[in-house]
């Protein structure tokens, strides 16, 4: 059975990021089927037109990874662009539609209703395979935990209990679209957030426990992002010292592998041990992005925050002094 998955996205400010979630969709897939990946940000309607009618895929998967730009100074809202991508579709091949995506997570049943695809997943892309398999057997997708069809009910399931496979090489090229401009690929290193802010979707779309990659499977593929022409790696983990521990096992995994380009990621500003940044920066580490969202204890407080004014304080001095 022929695949399409599609990255919808095209924006590139303040720096383009490459979709990391079809690698981990296109991972799931059996090998007996042929998957191909079309990153818009790479490509124009006339190219995947051309694309469409040579590759005939039987479904089409679409990430929705995004509903806005969170620019409240300047919102740009993307579920009528995905309702122009559908409809564009469904002129150009009768195929099977698929929605899914952290964006779509937040909100499936209403954007499931709007682009009026065949199959919503909400969570986690890996249960993409088991829609195929279903597909392919003749059976309903929809009796798969996560996967909605219109008019279904969207609770959302547990977390992806399975094995979580990366296809990032050759047969996906768009990836040079990045190390052209930029040359920043993204890494996962866990999934899951233990935290409790208000306002985060994380949770809810990777769930609330845990999930670690062995180090040194995360520094493996590091070198494969290493190998293909990045310069930098971006950890995408919601917070990548949420487990202290896994991240300082994660930056001795990268330096022993020897992996020569500098990397960062998101951090949370909470107590920390007093050499951890030496540490992480002794491993690689150039970039640390604190959510530091306000120093005002009560404003911490409601928002559920894992650090008290102090605690942002005092990661910030220790990330400073480590270089």
């Amino acid at each position: 059975m022929n695949i399409l998955l599609i990255s919808p996205n095209t924006l590139t400010a303040p720096y383009p990021v490459y979709p990391i979630g079809l690698d981990y969709v296109a991972g799931s897939v059996d090998k007996r089927h042929q998957v191909r990946i079309a990153d818009m940000n790479c490509m124009g309607l006339d190219e995947l037109a051309r694309l469409v009618a040579d590759f005939q895929p039987r479904i089409i998967g679409i990430s929705c990874r995004n509903i806005d730009n969170t620019d409240a100074g300047d919102s740009q809202f993307f579920i009528r662009g995905y309702r122009q991508l559908v409809d564009w579709l469904r002129k150009q091949i009768r195929a099977i539609l698929v929605c899914g995506g952290a964006g779509f997570t937040i909100m499936p049943d209403k954007i499931l209703a709007a682009l009026e695809v065949d199959y919503g997943i909400i969570g986690e892309g890996e249960r993409f395979g088991l829609l195929v398999e279903a597909v392919a057997a003749g059976r309903s997708p929809t009796d798969i935990p996560g996967v909605i069809g219109a008019g279904a009910g969207c609770d959302p399931p547990a977390p992806w209990p399975g094995e979580q496979v990366r296809a990032f090489g050759a047969r996906f090229p768009h990836h040079r679209f990045y190390t052209d401009r930029g040359g920043m690929l993204n890494l996962q290193t866990k999934r899951g957030c233990s935290f409790s802010c208000i306002y985060c979707p994380y949770p809810h779309i990777e769930g609330k426990r845990h999930r670690l990659q062995a180090p040194d499977e995360v520094a493996a593929t590091a070198l494969r992002l290493q190998e293909a022409g990045a310069r930098y790696i971006f950890i995408t983990d919601s917070a990548f010292n949420s487990d202290v521990r896994h991240s300082l096992a994660v930056a001795r995994a990268l330096k022993r592998a020897g992996l020569r380009i500098p990397w960062g990621g998101f951090f949370a500003p909470v107590k920390l041990p007093d050499d951890y940044f030496s540490i992480m920066a002794d491993c690689g580490l150039q970039h640390v992005e604190f959510g530091t969202e306000s120093l005002s204890p009560v404003m911490l407080k409601s928002y559920r925050k894992p650090f008290r004014p102090g605690d942002g304080l005092t990661a910030h001095r220790q990330a400073r002094d480590a270089g």
